[in-house]
């Protein structure tokens, strides 16, 4: 993908509890594929990544109107994810006490 795209109020939804309770925020990304079995289809998980707010933030690009819709996003390069098996270490190493006191210093905004 060449770039990450987060709508303006999504954003919003995961900045608000971390500014609200003060902990750490990770976000997941899948990607869905679907897998025909007549006469049903399921959703299907073919890839996912993550990251935390303090590298999604320090990996933003811009912020414009999605494509074809009137709705204001948010777009990161996504070298801000990681693989999902590196998930585990961070929290083996309790990295998020990292990202928590980061954003404790350095409280997001809400995007008005």
């Amino acid at each position: 993908m060449p770039e990450f795209q987060l709508d303006v109020n999504d954003f919003n939804d995961i900045v608000g509890p971390a500014i609200n309770t003060g902990l750490p925020v990770y976000i997941f990304h899948a990607q869905v594929g679907f897998e025909y079995h007549l006469p049903t289809r399921g959703a299907v998980v073919r890839n996912m990544w993550w990251t935390d707010l303090i590298e999604l933030e320090r990996n933003y690009r811009r912020s414009a109107s999605r494509r074809d819709e009137a709705k204001a996003a948010r777009y990161y390069d996504p070298k801000a994810f990681r693989e999902t098996r590196d998930f585990a270490v961070e929290i083996r190493d309790r990295r998020f006490e990292v990202v928590r006191e980061h954003l404790l210093a350095n409280p997001p905004r809400l995007i008005g």
